[in-house]
């Protein structure tokens, strides 16, 4: 079958059967690892039966959506490493360093000691953050009109 897409198809297709399978994966890895991470947990729910039938339906649903992939003559996206690494490198930055008491006013009054805690494990955190990307961390690059 030669299916020609117009790019903004192959574009908009694409990126949806990549979220398709990263979140299948994901759904996969969960239901067949046990694991379990220090600040979150997942709570088995299923029975192994009901787990094993998840996995199959998602096995399925993930070869229809490389199925479609295929037939669509889509190609793969390529992504370099160190972009992915930096990219998500720079957001964990950007999180951490918004979660910063003083950024945190909306959310109501806290303890001056217990601020300058939370302020302190913030700042571990963004110091090995730097370690990355020297200076990313420093409060010189801390913006205050965010």
């Amino acid at each position: 079958m030669s299916t020609h897409l117009p790019t903004n198809y192959r574009r908009v297709i694409s990126s949806l059967s990549e979220l398709i399978e990263r979140k299948l994966r994901e759904l996969l890895h969960m239901l067949r690892n046990v694991e379990n991470g220090r600040v979150a947990r997942v709570e088995r729910t299923f029975s192994d039966k009901e787990r094993h039938e998840k996995i199959l339906h998602l096995e399925k649903l993930l070869e229809a959506n490389h199925q479609m992939f295929s037939d669509l003559n889509l190609e793969p996206a390529t992504y370099r490493e160190d972009q992915i690494f930096h990219a998500d490198i720079a957001w964990l930055w950007t999180m951490i360093n918004d979660s910063r008491t003083k950024r945190l006013k909306g959310y109501g009054k806290i303890d001056p000691d217990t601020a300058q805690l939370i302020d302190d494990k913030i700042s571990v955190l963004l110091d090995i953050i730097s370690e990355f990307d020297p200076g990313s961390a420093s409060e010189e690059n801390d913006n205050e009109s965010i």
